[in-house]
């Protein structure tokens, strides 16, 4: 449908500031296909991997073989969400529709080091299973009210609507601030990490392998893109270009990493001797 509606010429309102394409450019490589429906396709495109990763997460839970079958399935629409509010904030570039995508964005990717200090909970500290998952899914829903605040105080100062910091303005921070932005995946990897070695279950090594080399290649295309290190553009409007924009490949990869850690995740709760029937 949003394939035939670009084909055949809709476009957005203009009243949404569709042609404000000032900080999208700050930000992202892709050129900007003015008069199109989808107006950068491989940024916009690609988030149909965060629909088939929000997909499958959802029909992982469907099982219900343990209590965090609800927070799980929770985090699956989560990532459904994100996939519809990424597509919309890159497909018009409207700058108000780039804060809900800050916000879900940033909400997301925030479930698995949760989970994995609720499996903590529940495996070390003797937490009863629906106790854990409980809390779980209250410290998700806490996260996810801070980033819709948050974002929503952004919106109504305008902050993102004129500029947002590139990465030539990132190049002038101290190294050792440039050099934390780029370990971002080896700190996002310490809480599973921790929890792995505390419970002495490491789950399935391939999919744990997997997770990790999604989650570290697809920091690197991001931080290749303007908004960060600003090392890595191919301003191509043809598909060709789209397919390898940064932020096309760092999507696909993103979705791989959250699809794959959640998998890993339940490897580990299962390896750990997780019971198949709720008991509590």
């Amino acid at each position: 449908a949003v394939a035939a509606a670009d084909a055949l010429g809709a476009s957005w309102p203009q009243s949404w500031g569709v042609e404000d394409v000032c900080v999208y450019h700050q930000m992202f490589c892709e050129p900007t296909r003015h008069g199109s429906f989808v107006r950068h396709r491989g940024n916009a495109f690609s988030n149909v991997f965060f629909l088939f990763a929000g997909l499958s997460i959802c029909s992982c839970c469907g099982e219900r073989d343990s209590a965090f079958w609800v927070p799980d399935a929770v985090f699956g629409i989560a990532v459904l969400t994100l996939s519809c509010a990424s597509f919309l904030w890159h497909a018009c570039s409207a700058p108000w529709t780039h804060y809900p995508d800050l916000a879900v964005m940033e909400t997301t990717i925030a479930y698995l080091p949760i989970r994995f200090l609720c499996l903590c909970a529940w495996r070390r500290c003797r937490l009863r299973q629906a106790t854990a998952a409980l809390l779980c899914g209250a410290l998700f829903a806490a996260y996810a009210a801070y980033q819709a605040e948050l974002n929503f105080s952004l919106w109504q100062k305008r902050s993102l609507h004129t500029m947002f910091p590139t990465g030539r303005v990132r190049l002038e921070l101290p190294l050792a601030e440039v050099c934390i932005f780029i370990a971002m995946p080896v700190l996002y990897f310490v809480i599973p990490g921790m929890v792995v070695l505390l419970l002495h279950c490491m789950g399935n090594r391939l999919l744990l392998v997997a997770t990790l080399g999604t989650l570290v290649i697809g920091w690197q295309f991001h931080l290749a893109e303007r908004w960060a290190l600003d090392i890595y553009c191919l301003p191509d409007t043809s598909l060709f270009g789209a397919l390898l924009s940064p932020t096309c490949i760092f999507h696909s990869l993103t979705a791989g990493t959250l699809l794959l850690g959640f998998l890993w995740l339940r490897s580990v709760e299962e390896s750990c001797g997780a019971e198949r029937d709720i008991r509590h």
